[in-house]
């Protein structure tokens, strides 16, 4: 292993063990770590063993705050990928239609110079056109089929759902009309009930006498 993958800096022990600055200096200050001091334009860091990293991570509990920043870099750096990506297939997808359309026109031109100067390639083409005219011809008219089909049963359904509709409403007046029945049924004295109002009405006149 080279000298440079061998160490490691603090800010890399940082994002992918996701160790503190207290935990490594805890670590150095326990024996378990060592360092040496570099100096990169100006600014002084520290180069720790790698190895060693790895053995006191296990023993240790990653930051949290360290991993959540970690990811949302990760995530941040996977949506500029995938940016990047997009723009890419973009580009590759409009040369591809503008090749297309300019080997279209190649081909048009190349055909209608043979068709004039060739007669046997002329009868091919007309006998391949007669072929795809009549495939387009049965395409058209199972199209047409299909979309009278469709219709019909669009028709069929409309019908089907006012049918429904009259006989819900026909249901409905059957259920109003059978509660006015019954309220008036309720409504009305019964026959005992008026024979005790008549006696009533009779008693009063026999004692006006």
């Amino acid at each position: 292993m080279s000298k440079e993958r061998a160490s490691i800096s603090e800010k890399n022990v940082g994002e992918e063990f996701f160790l503190t600055a207290a935990q490594l200096a805890r670590g150095v200050e326990e024996g378990r770590l060592t360092f040496t001091s570099r100096v990169f334009n100006g600014s002084g860091y520290k180069l720790y063993s790698r190895s060693e990293i790895v053995e006191f991570a296990k023993g240790e509990t990653q930051d949290a705050d360290l991993k959540a920043a970690h990811e949302v870099k990760m995530f941040k750096a996977d949506v500029t990928r995938k940016k990047s990506r997009l723009d890419d297939v973009v580009s590759e997808l409009d040369g591809m239609d503008a090749k297309k359309a300019a080997l279209g026109n190649e081909k048009q031109e190349l055909e209608q110079w043979l068709i004039l100067n060739d007669a046997r390639f002329r009868v091919k083409f007309e006998k391949e056109e007669a072929i795809r005219r009549r495939e387009r011809e049965k395409i058209e008219k199972e199209n047409k089929k299909a979309e009278k089909a469709l219709r019909l049963a669009q028709k069929a359904n409309k019908e089907a759902l006012k049918r429904a509709n009259k006989i819900n409403e026909q249901m409905m007046e059957g259920i109003n009309v059978m509660n006015n029945s019954s309220a008036m049924y309720y409504s009305q004295p019964s026959l005992y009930q008026t024979f005790n109002i008549l006696d009533n009405k009779k008693r009063a006149l026999d004692s006006l006498y």
